[in-house]
């Protein structure tokens, strides 16, 4: 988690690393190919350390996490289409791929889902 969070928080959002060629420790990153995938992974991860530890600086990054999807990002655009209901695939070199696969609107309303259950969770618990 440590190293995720070292290499992927930065500057008060998510950036994640980019698929598009491999990243090799204290190399350099891929900003492209970054998939929705990835940010839910984050949003579960951190969910389930604030389960485990209770520690309210999870929430705060698992929420951070969730706002890759909303624009809070390195492209300042968001990958969710309220009109649609639906999630883009990601972003490319050009832009964000406006496809809306089954994968990548899952990986939305999964992370969705967890920012809902991990706020009944720490509300419970107080």
């Amino acid at each position: 988690m440590e190293f995720l969070t070292k290499h992927t928080l930065r500057n008060n959002y998510l950036s994640i690393i980019g698929n598009e060629k491999w990243y090799s420790k204290e190399g350099e990153r891929s900003v492209f190919a970054q998939q929705p995938i990835d940010a839910m992974a984050m949003v579960l991860m951190y969910h389930q350390a604030f389960l485990v530890t209770k520690d309210k600086e999870f929430l705060n990054k698992l929420y951070t996490s969730f706002l890759w999807f909303l624009g809070e990002n390195d492209l300042r655009m968001s990958l969710y289409d309220f009109e649609t209901q639906g999630c883009c695939d990601g972003f490319e070199r050009y832009g964000v791929n406006r496809n809306q696969g089954a994968e990548s609107s899952l990986a939305y309303l999964i992370s969705h889902l967890t920012v809902l259950l991990a706020y009944e969770a720490y509300h419970g618990s107080e």
